[in-house]
């Protein structure tokens, strides 16, 4: 597989997206999956799942959003073979937290996994933030009934990644990163709490 036919066109469609799903994003979510892979998983697929894995989400506005059909088109001619593009093509389709679905290979797994991770920890934080203030969302809304700011993002997604892990290496990894953003927000609130300098 050329690997860098796959990135260039990630590149390209992701240049500029400013919600935290950039290609730093992707590059970062390729690596850790690598470092969770084992014997006898395809690392081909990992890693050609692991950068095109945003490209169809409707997070993406469309300028940065592909279809499909390029993104076989690219796969294809990156040198992956027809099973291998189907079995990237069900790891991005059944990865997303919003439906709650897992892939059911290993290869899936471990990208899912991989990019969970990107979202907690120091880089998960900035991204929250980085998402909420590309699309308007407050940073904290005590008023808000149905958790459109920021800080209620952590509570209802993030907190709980760590318990959706599917590899040990990426779960303990998780409940590390998921302690640091838990110090972060009990700072938050301590701050919020006491108006103090």
């Amino acid at each position: 597989m050329n690997i860098d036919i796959i990135r260039s066109f990630v590149e390209q469609k992701l240049r500029n997206e400013a919600t935290g799903h950039d290609i730093l994003h992707a590059e970062r979510v390729c690596s850790n999956a690598m470092s969770l892979v084992f014997e006898s998983v395809d690392t081909d697929v990992v890693q050609a799942a692991a950068l095109v894995h945003d490209l169809i989400d409707d997070k993406l506005d469309d300028q940065h959003r592909a279809d499909w059909t390029a993104i076989r088109a690219v796969l294809t001619e990156a040198g992956l073979h027809s099973h291998q593009v189907t079995s990237v093509r069900d790891i991005i389709h059944n990865m997303s937290f919003r439906t709650g679905k897992t892939p059911t290979s290993w290869e899936g797994k471990i990208v899912q996994d991989a990019d969970r991770l990107d979202a907690l920890g120091a880089i998960g934080i900035a991204r929250v933030f980085s998402f909420g203030g590309r699309n308007e969302r407050m940073i904290y809304d005590p008023d808000s009934l149905n958790g459109s700011d920021s800080i209620s993002h952590f509570h209802q997604k993030l907190l709980r990644l760590a318990d959706t892990m599917n590899t040990k290496l990426a779960t303990d990894e998780a409940k590390r990163r998921t302690r640091f953003m838990m110090d972060y927000l009990a700072e938050f609130n301590r701050e919020l709490a006491t108006g103090e300098v």
